[in-house]
C-alpha cells in the first residue's frame, strides 16, 4: 500500500507508486476490476475551489469515485464528472425525514440554536434559514426564539426577493457539503449579511485522514461532494470578509461579518472554474 505523508494523506507521487497495491488490494476485497479510462482523466487536477491552488487526486476504490484534496485548506470535493442530476438530488432529498416528527432532527436544531446562535445573537432580529429544504423546521424554531426569520431553498422554497433584503443573522444547516461551488454561493449570502451579522453553519468536519476518508459514512449521500475542516473555513472566511469566532470541532462553525456589504460586492470576484 501506498505510504502516507505527515499530513495523514498522499501526496501524488505517492498515489503513483502505490495505484498497482491499492488496485490488487480492491479488487480482493470487493470483487470487481477496477478500469480506468485515462483518455477521459484530466491530465492536471483541477483547482481547489476554495483557494484556487493544485489539488490532487483522491480515488475512492470502493465506489470507482474521484475526489479532489487540497493540503493548503483541506478542502475535499467530488470530480463535477459523477454528480448527480438536480432531479436525482431533489429526489434523494425527499427521502430524508426531516420533520417536526422526527425527535432527533428537532433536538439537532435546538442544540444548534443553543451552541451557534444564542450566545452570539444580542443584536439578531431578521434572520434567513437557507437551504431550508421542503419542511422549514429550523425556520419554525427561530422564529419562536423571536427572531423574523424568512426562508430560501433551490428545489422547495424558492423565493427571490429574499435573497434581496438583508440580515443579521443568516443559517445553513446541512448546506455547504451539497454545493458544488461553495465560494460562490457564500459570497451571495455575504453580501446580504448585515455587518457584524452571524453566519452560523452546520456540515460535518472531514477526518483529514486517507483512510479515515474512505471509510467515512457522510460521504456515502451522493449529494454530499465537498468536505471541509475548521481550516477550510478559516480560509474562506479569510476570502470573504468573514472572521470566524467560533467552531466545535466536529460540525458547526460560526462566522462574523467584518467588512461592508459594497466592498465585498465590489472587491471579490470569485467565479466558478
Amino acid at each position: 500500500m501506498a505510504v502516507r505523508n505527515s499530513s495523514g494523506f498522499l501526496s501524488p507521487m505517492d498515489w503513483k507508486r502505490g495505484f498497482d497495491s491499492d488496485y490488487n488490494l480492491c479488487k480482493f476485497q470487493y470483487g470487481y476490476n477496477l478500469q480506468l479510462n485515462m483518455s477521459q482523466r484530466s491530465l492536471s487536477e483541477p483547482l481547489c475551489k476554495i483557494c484556487n491552488l493544485p489539488t490532487h487526486d483522491l480515488p475512492d476504490l470502493q465506489f470507482r469515485i474521484d475526489y479532489h484534496h487540497c493540503t493548503l485548506c483541506e478542502y475535499i470535493f467530488m470530480d463535477e464528472s459523477v454528480l448527480v442530476s438536480p432531479e436525482e438530488e431533489k429526489t434523494i432529498y425527499l427521502q430524508h425525514e426531516n420533520t417536526p416528527d422526527n425527535e432527533g432532527y428537532m433536538q439537532m436544531f435546538n442544540d444548534f440554536i443553543k451552541w451557534a446562535i444564542v450566545p452570539h445573537a444580542d443584536h439578531v432580529k431578521t434572520a434567513l434559514d437557507f437551504g431550508c429544504g421542503p419542511g422549514p423546521v429550523l425556520a419554525s424554531i427561530l422564529q419562536k426564539h423571536g427572531y423574523r426569520t424568512e426562508v430560501y431553498d433551490p428545489y422547495f422554497a424558492e423565493n427571490p426577493e429574499n435573497l434581496s433584503k438583508t440580515y443579521d443573522l443568516i443559517t445553513a444547516t446541512e448546506v455547504l457539503e451539497h454545493l458544488i461551488h461553495p465560494m460562490v454561493e457564500l459570497k451571495k449570502l455575504v453580501r446580504i449579511l448585515n455587518p457584524n451579522g452571524i453566519m452560523a453553519v452546520m456540515t460535518l468536519f472531514h477526518p483529514n485522514d486517507t483512510s479515515a476518508f474512505q471509510d467515512w459514512w457522510y460521504r456515502r449521500d451522493p449529494t454530499h461532494i465537498g468536505f471541509f475542516t475548521p481550516i477550510t473555513l478559516k480560509k474562506m472566511a479569510g476570502l470573504l470578509g468573514l472572521e470566524l469566532i467560533d467552531h466545535d470541532d466536529k460540525r458547526i462553525a460560526v462566522f462574523q461579518k467584518r467588512i461592508p456589504v459594497d466592498t465585498v460586492q465590489n472587491e471579490m470576484e470569485i467565479t466558478p472554474e
